[in-house]
């Protein structure tokens, strides 16, 4: 079975801070969409292969409470499909809603990759 690519249209990368009590998370919002080259095909395609790899009840769907989960949302209100700068500020908004739902868990801070 051959490996189907995935069509990135847009990719950024933005990325989670907690600080060192685990108590406050910050952001660092990515400079801008960037462009795609080998290194963010080949890690899409991994990536892709390892979520529908692992499947699981969350695979393919969002959540039906929209105002604790609201990005399926965003996705619609989102005009992302028509250019890079509604993309960036969906991105910049996923990121937000983000920040907000790590604070008081156990989740650690890391670089959040969204792509479309």
């Amino acid at each position: 079975m051959s490996e189907a690519k995935c069509d990135i249209q847009a990719f950024i990368v933005h990325k989670l801070i907690k600080d060192q009590h685990g108590t406050e998370v910050t952001k660092e919002d990515g400079s801008a969409v960037l462009a795609v080259n080998d290194s963010i095909q080949q890690l899409m395609d991994t990536l892709n292969k390892i979520y529908i790899e692992q499947g699981g009840r969350s695979f393919g769907k969002f959540e039906a409470d929209t105002d604790n989960y609201p990005i399926s949302i965003y996705l619609t209100d989102a005009n992302a499909t028509e250019n890079a700068d509604d993309f960036y500020n969906l991105s910049i908004r996923i990121l937000k809603h983000l920040v907000v739902k790590a604070k008081n868990t156990s989740a650690s801070g890391g670089w959040v990759v969204i792509s479309q």
